[in-house]
């Protein structure tokens, strides 16, 4: 677990805090739920061929398939989720959105998506985290969970993308809506483009 702990400690994150004040098995599962979407992350943003992405990404499908199917799975991270989160009943389908809108937006990556689309990426990068985390949490009920899941990952993803306009700009993604970009007097959907454009700050009325 002491390199589970230490990947969520490294990322500087203030959940590694707040995580500490749950009980034991709680605590367990969400740093093995933050190291896992932690590390799906850096699988995307770190240097690599778009291939070599993809097929680790599928590797992550198939280890899913290992945790679910109750055989050994291949990886240390792996391993923790079965061991410390399988308890908490979680749903396979929301591990697989994850991985899945992460491959997706390496091979096309989002450039001034729709709000639609927008909301389809917060989905799947941040709803489907949250979903997790309120079932270890110890929330049952699937209204509460979905209804929470939706509001709080998406308000925390969206907080993220206008944080990160310019280092995503670099990574070659724009994820503010069309619609915002157009209201603002920018046509142009190239992320590097936007960033620098004077309307971006100073947007019209």
């Amino acid at each position: 677990m002491n390199s589970i702990k230490k990947i969520v400690r490294k990322s500087g994150s203030s959940f590694f805090w707040s995580m500490k004040l749950l009980p034991k098995a709680q605590r367990q599962a969400m740093y093995t739920l933050y190291a896992f979407c932690h590390h799906i992350d850096d699988i995307a943003d770190e240097p690599g061929s778009l291939g070599e992405k993809l097929e680790l990404l599928n590797t992550w499908r198939e280890e899913m398939d290992n945790i679910y199917d109750k055989k050994v799975p291949a990886t240390e991270i792996g391993r923790r989720i079965y061991k410390d989160c399988m308890r908490f009943k979680l749903p396979k389908q929301e591990f697989i959105k994850l991985i899945n809108t992460v491959a997706a937006n390496l091979i096309s990556p989002l450039h001034g998506p729709s709000l639609r689309e927008l909301y389809r990426y917060c989905d799947g990068v941040a709803v489907a985290p949250g979903n997790l985390s309120m079932r270890v949490f110890g929330f049952e009920d699937e209204k509460v969970i979905r209804e929470l899941s939706q509001n709080l990952g998406s308000a925390l993803q969206l907080t993220t993308i206008l944080r990160d306009v310019k280092e995503d700009a670099d990574l070659d993604r724009l994820y503010i809506p069309r619609e915002f970009l157009h209201k603002a007097g920018i046509l142009s959907t190239d992320p590097k483009a936007v960033v620098t454009d004077t309307h971006l700050s100073s947007p019209r009325q």
